[in-house]
């Protein structure tokens, strides 16, 4: 976390995109990297950057999608969120919940929902 500080405080552009187009707090939620999204958000607040720059990468998926991406024999959270982004498809079909609960970042993903004040339901289903 101490490298993530230092890069911030020397100015590093939290929109940058990898070769993926993945932004810096994308990654943080696809390696369930809890500590570094928090600061990474608190960054992004503080210099009022747009979140359509920072949560999305170039093809459009949302930062909730990268952070489920495991196997598919886990059980599936379905958000009821206010707002558009949470009902979203990747390109097989699942939303940035299907994704957030296969990949088992339970923590990144209370994170994200009380970032933006989801309301949550929990449905049980099986793939």
């Amino acid at each position: 976390m101490a490298i993530i500080k230092t890069l911030i405080l020397q100015g590093s552009d939290l929109t940058a995109r990898d070769e993926y187009g993945l932004t810096p707090i994308i990654w943080a939620c696809q390696s369930d990297r809890l500590g570094n999204l928090v600061i990474l958000l608190k960054a992004a607040k503080i210099r009022s950057i747009p979140e359509k720059q920072w949560m999305y990468d170039s093809s459009g998926y949302h930062l909730i999608h990268h952070t489920l991406l495991k196997d598919d024999r886990l059980k599936c959270l379905e958000y009821k969120p206010n707002a558009i982004l949470l009902n979203q498809f990747n390109n097989e079909n699942r939303t940035p919940l299907h994704l957030a609960t296969i990949n088992g970042h339970g923590n990144i993903v209370n994170l994200l929902l009380s970032h933006k004040g989801f309301i949550v339901t929990i449905m049980y289903n099986i793939f």
